[in-house]
């Protein structure tokens, strides 16, 4: 110890000299390594244009004739096809330009999709009632502009409408609960094309919910995308733990009686207020075939007509166990109609 103190200045000088080499060497190290891929990066490219020039490769008259009668080719394939699509999937539409005769021709439209609608057994909502063209509800005496390109956007997006209306009634759901255009008569302009985006809310089986989602790519005369499915929602298949192994024979579930609701001894008789085959998801079939649910006094909701019946607990088997047979379900749906832009045409040259 009293030689640290009496050297101690030498002591430090060391330590500092000691990591100034430290420090130095891992700098060395670095640039040593740098070097080395410069100089495998070099001889790569030495390499390359040694290879070029052993190969006489140079760029003469016909190469550039050929590269230009490449680019060429490509350019004009490239327009062909943007061509073909333009004119495939043009939406062409007729149109009284007078903007009061042209709100009666749309409300005229929308009244026939809703019939269609009404026909095939599709629910729609009060408050969709026209179908996105709320704004010239008779209500509201709304008129267009007189500008013959608005009402143009107006009829060419009524076509686009009426086309999804028809696949949602082809596809046998049981309801459109809302259809909307969030951009209203706004088209979003892209590169190539712009596009039209269209959002509906749909419920029915989970058949009839995915033949219409392949139904928006199979549409030969509209380009419709399917850009986001935001939610499904669907019953819970199994409430209760049924899938645990129990269930009832009633359909219903044990519960409620007379203590809860004063609806007199027998308590809510079949069908007062549930729709026919009351029985819950993940309830056993008998349930659902019976007339509605009624609360019974102490087993609850049962199939049968409301009386005092016991809901019974049974070991169901694996085969009464359908964990995926069909449920409605309400899917929200984000569609893009799209539609390419014309080439522009060059100018003769004079």
């Amino acid at each position: 110890m009293e030689l640290i103190r009496k050297n101690w200045g030498l002591l430090l000088v060391s330590l500092v000299c000691l990591g100034g080499a430290v420090f130095l060497a891992i700098q060395l190290f670095g640039s040593m390594k740098s070097a080395k891929e410069a100089k495998g990066k070099l001889a790569q490219e030495t390499d390359f244009f040694k290879s070029v020039k052993d190969k006489n490769i140079k760029l003469v008259p016909k190469n550039r004739q050929i590269a230009r009668r490449n680019s060429d080719s490509a350019s004009k394939r490239f327009e062909h096809a943007r061509k073909q699509l333009q004119e495939r999937f043009h939406i062409e539409v007729s149109y009284d330009p007078d903007p009061y005769v042209a709100v009666q021709q749309v409300l005229a439209r929308v009244a026939k999709m809703r019939n269609k609608l009404l026909d095939a057994g599709v629910q729609l909502s009060g408050q969709h009632g026209f179908l996105s063209f709320d704004a010239y509800d008779p209500q509201k005496g709304t008129l267009p502009s007189r500008d013959p390109k608005v009402i143009a956007e107006i009829f060419r997006q009524l076509n686009i409408v009426e086309e999804v209306v028809r696949l949602v009634v082809e596809s046998k759901v049981v309801a459109l609960n809302e259809i909307g255009r969030p951009n209203g008569l706004e088209r979003v302009t892209a590169d190539l094309y712009n596009f039209v985006p269209v959002t509906l809310s749909v419920t029915g089986s989970s058949r009839t919910v995915q033949d219409l989602l392949n139904s928006f790519h199979q549409t030969k005369d509209y380009l419709l995308f399917v850009r986001n499915i935001e939610s499904i929602t669907s019953e819970d298949q199994a409430p209760g733990g049924v899938l645990g192994g129990t269930g009832t024979t009633g359909g219903g579930r044990g519960g409620m009686g007379n203590a809860g609701m004063d609806m007199g001894d027998g308590g809510m008789a079949g069908g007062a207020g549930m729709p026919t085959g009351g029985g819950m998801g993940g309830m056993q079939n008998a349930g659902r075939d019976g007339p509605g649910g009624g609360m019974g006094d102490e087993g609850g909701m049962v199939g049968g007509d409301g009386g005092t019946a016991t809901a019974m607990a049974t070991l169901l088997t694996r085969d009464q166990l359908q964990a995926f047979q069909d449920r409605y379900i309400t899917a929200v749906i984000r569609l893009d109609l799209v539609e390419f832009i014309a080439a522009e045409q060059p100018e003769p040259e004079e």
